[in-house]
């Protein structure tokens, strides 16, 4: 018992040391530069009322909180819906951007705006 003592408490002080940072984490990244959220193959419905007003579709979803953006990639599609909840209009883009604070969304890369009616919009 006695060497038992001596072996845990020669173990507990030699295991005591310098915390080391991993050396393949870049130390120079600040926070500004890591999403706050991430998802991948996402769905996000948006309602007003209990009522869907739209269906975004992404591959790829990144919320940045201290810049008030969030990045869409990966494929975007986004179904519009009208009071009645029918489908009027689908959006579909490469890459996208929301300004969090407007909610004002920005379509990037191949932009198609298309009507339920089958027309460009």
């Amino acid at each position: 018992m006695k060497y038992l003592l001596i072996i845990f408490v020669v173990l507990f002080f030699f295991g005591c040391g310098e915390n080391k940072v991993n050396p393949s984490i870049n130390p120079a990244l600040n926070d500004k530069e890591i999403p706050a959220q991430e998802s991948w193959n996402s769905t996000v419905i948006f309602s007003d009322s209990g009522r869907t007003v739209a269906i975004l579709h992404a591959g790829h979803i990144l919320m940045f909180t201290k810049s008030h953006k969030t990045l869409l990639d990966d494929n975007i599609k986004i179904d519009f819906y009208n009071e009645r909840q029918l489908k009027t209009t689908t959006l579909t883009a490469k890459r996208g951007r929301v300004n969090d604070l407007t909610k004002d969304l920005f379509a990037i890369d191949s932009v198609v705006c298309i009507s339920s009616a089958g027309a460009l919009c």
